[in-house]
């Protein structure tokens, strides 16, 4: 069941680099395939490849790993003891529930006095507001040559148009409070957001990588040198 469930599996660089598996380079914000040459991306992440049915390319038709005895790390670290349950638990793919647990203890500590700022390594290239469909997309761009790319969110709010969504983005570049930035939303941009709406859009921009938490860069920026901090 492990080796059907639609989750990543993920081989260490080392692994990769052995010639021993089937596996594929994608960027871990994109999904996409990854072949640039950049070193030690952070984004860069190895699936091992999947069969027509889903299943891990290794899993035999006996339902026995065929690789066993070189399993990968990810394999030999999984212990069904810890409270493996093979239940309705999985009718939804195990990330859903992941982002969901990751949501609520994002929500749980956002306070109005933390400093959200965008992120030095990613561009906002544009924004579309989908109001029929309830969903916003996205054009990113990240540093070091990758190329622009989609991604969507489902949210929606009746005065929140691309427009819109840029100027309030913007606001994040006077490095102030989040307070700070939900009023003047609602001063200067008459976007009247209640505390829970704000919030749940700070997680959907944080989550997006668009904005970052201040105090992850404290002390780290200055070691980037002057052409990553003016990206």
């Amino acid at each position: 069941m492990c080796c059907r469930l639609p989750w990543d599996i993920t081989l260490t660089p080392e692994e990769a680099e052995s010639g021993q598996y089937d596996f594929e380079r994608i960027c871990a914000l994109t999904r996409n395939g990854c072949a640039e040459p950049v070193p030690g991306c952070i984004h860069r992440i190895y699936l091992l490849k999947r069969g027509a049915d889903g299943a891990c390319t290794y899993l035999g038709s006996n339902n026995l790993c065929t690789i066993y005895d070189r399993r990968l790390k990810i394999c030999r670290r999984f212990d069904c003891r810890s409270g493996w349950r093979v239940d309705g638990a999985f009718r939804k793919p195990p990330e859903v529930a992941l982002v969901r647990s990751r949501r609520e203890r994002f929500l749980q500590v956002l306070k109005a006095d933390l400093i959200f700022v965008h992120h030095p390594l990613l561009k906002l290239r544009g924004v579309v507001a989908l109001k029929d469909r309830r969903q916003v997309i996205f054009v990113l761009e990240m540093a070091g040559g990758c190329g622009p790319y989609r991604s969507q969110e489902d949210w929606h709010h009746p005065w929140l148009d691309g427009h819109s969504w840029r100027a309030l983005i913007e606001l994040f570049a006077s490095k102030e409070t989040l307070g700070e930035v939900r009023r003047r939303a609602r001063e200067n941009l008459a976007l009247d957001l209640t505390s829970g709406e704000f919030a749940e859009l700070v997680w959907l921009l944080s989550k997006q990588h668009i904005l970052v938490d201040s105090r992850h860069f404290a002390g780290s920026m200055r070691d980037l040198g002057p052409a990553a901090r003016d990206w």
